[in-house]
């Protein structure tokens, strides 16, 4: 017995012929593999966010400056519950972006206001984080008309932690303007912020840093004296848009499913507008206008999207009244996955495996 195994393993061309079954078996499973390994390490569109750190990975970062008063609930909520869409819908580009994102809320000073002038939620990647950031933002208070605008975007423009090599993007959202424009129901800081903050100078600072503030005007924003034109000024400052909110009524239990909604937000008797009775709720175009924005930020940066077409970043209109042509608040468009073959090339390594072990057999048997 010894002696049919010794003559088995040893017989030279026995041993050439298995060598060679092994060989060739095992040089077709490592080609195979090496290159899903490499694409699974590199994943630039997988769901593992990419490195903060490669020169190569775009970055986009943005801040949603909001008025937080009573005023703005409805606002506030649209917020809240397309955020996470909105994200996943940007980062969906190729190369896959890293996407940042902060909030700084404002109010008003004592004695308009005693809740707090503004907080402020920096940077983070973590959209759980921002999420549980937002949990913390209701509306209310707010006092006289005119609000803390100057001191939102001061905060946005100085204590944010931007980095240098970011497409930076503000949102400045609100229905309201600053103090000291007159004629507009300004009770107490007629002379304007009362910490001597200008929201033209804080503009003039962003533009310089690279920022780019697009502002909203909500509903009753054109109510007060140069609300309108002050947002407006903002924006063009910084080369970015105006765009005024526009309203719709829409059945709720369907606005929820076609903008995937998460569920937690899903609940219309939580809007101020719901009418039990239709079963319908006011929605506005916030999530295209925001949307889109961050988008074209990305396609700034050099990020592309299967669902652009041809659309000129540069030359997008945000407002129009249904958004964006290419984004309807979910997550649409999702890019070329380059690693779809991933699992094929794993399925050919297994295989390449099984010949490798059923080749030793056949040898084996063969010479028994």
């Amino acid at each position: 017995m010894i002696s049919k195994i010794y003559k088995l393993i040893f017989d030279k061309p026995r041993i050439n012929a298995l060598f060679a079954y092994i060989i060739v078996g095992l040089t077709i499973s490592v080609l195979s593999f090496i290159p899903a390994v490499t694409a699974e390490l590199e994943n630039p569109n997988g769901d593992g966010p990419a490195s903060p750190n490669d020169p190569d990975i775009p970055l986009i970062e943005v801040v949603f400056l909001l008025d937080s008063t009573g005023s703005m609930s409805d606002e506030i909520l649209s917020v809240k519950s397309h955020i996470q869409n909105i994200v996943e819908d940007t980062m969906s580009g190729n190369p896959r972006p890293n996407v940042r994102i902060g909030i700084v809320t404002y109010r008003d000073h004592s004695p308009e206001d005693e809740t707090y002038v503004y907080k402020m939620f920096d940077l983070t990647t973590d959209i759980d984080q921002v999420m549980d950031d937002l949990r913390d933002i209701n509306a209310m208070g707010g006092g006289d008309g005119p609000e803390a605008v100057a001191d939102g975007l001061h905060i946005a423009v100085h204590d944010i932690d931007w980095s240098g090599d970011a497409m930076k993007v503000i949102f400045l959202i609100g229905d309201a303007p600053p103090h000291g424009l007159g004629g507009n129901g300004d009770s107490s800081f007629k002379q304007g912020c009362p910490l001597g903050y200008d929201h033209l100078e804080e503009s003039e600072l962003a533009a310089e840093l690279g920022i780019t503030i697009h502002t909203v005007g909500c509903s009753g924003i054109d109510d007060y004296n140069h609300g309108t034109d002050v947002f407006k000024k903002i924006s063009k400052t910084t080369g970015g848009k105006y765009e005024r909110l526009e309203y719709r009524r829409v059945v709720a239990a369907d606005y929820y499913e076609s903008e995937v909604v998460a569920p937690e937000y899903a609940d219309a008797s939580r809007d101020t507008t719901y009418d039990e009775r239709s079963g319908t709720i006011l929605v506005s175009n916030l999530n295209s206008i925001t949307g889109w924005a961050m988008r074209s930020a990305a396609m700034e940066a050099g990020v592309s999207y299967t669902d652009t077409g041809n659309t000129d970043a540069g030359d997008t209109d945000f407002g129009n009244s249904s958004g964006s042509p290419h984004y309807n608040g979910t997550t649409g468009g999702v890019p070329t996955d380059e690693n779809k073959d991933i699992p094929t090339l794993l399925g050919l390594s297994f295989v390449a495996l099984l010949l490798v072990v059923a080749s030793v057999v056949v040898m084996v048997r063969r010479h028994r």
